[in-house]
């Protein structure tokens, strides 16, 4: 899994006005209806990875393989959001959010 830099720090921006301590929160990814998910919990439960400041939690007993994952930060006909992709279909050589794993 790759992070690139806008990506990492629009996260780490989100996690401060929400009032998250990134050094006490992880980034979980799951499922919700059958679609990627992420959201912020407290708990670590399995691998942490990190991502600079951020923490991401890998998937446990999970069908998501996050191996080849780029996360992005784009704008796109005016609206701005996470895309994800394999790295296959993508660029990442702006990217400096690799794992420190």
């Amino acid at each position: 899994m790759e992070i690139t830099h806008t990506a990492l720090s629009t996260i780490l921006d989100i996690m401060k006005r929400k009032g998250l301590d990134s050094s006490k929160f992880y980034l979980q990814f799951g499922t919700v209806e059958g679609q990627l998910a992420f959201c912020f919990t407290p708990e670590p439960i399995g691998e942490i990875q990190k991502f600079g400041e951020l923490m991401v939690l890998k998937p446990v007993g999970s069908a998501i393989n996050l191996d080849g994952l780029v996360v992005d930060f784009v704008e796109i006909n005016g609206k701005q959001g996470l895309i994800f992709q394999d790295t296959g279909a993508v660029n990442v050589s702006h990217s400096d959010g690799k794992s420190s794993q």
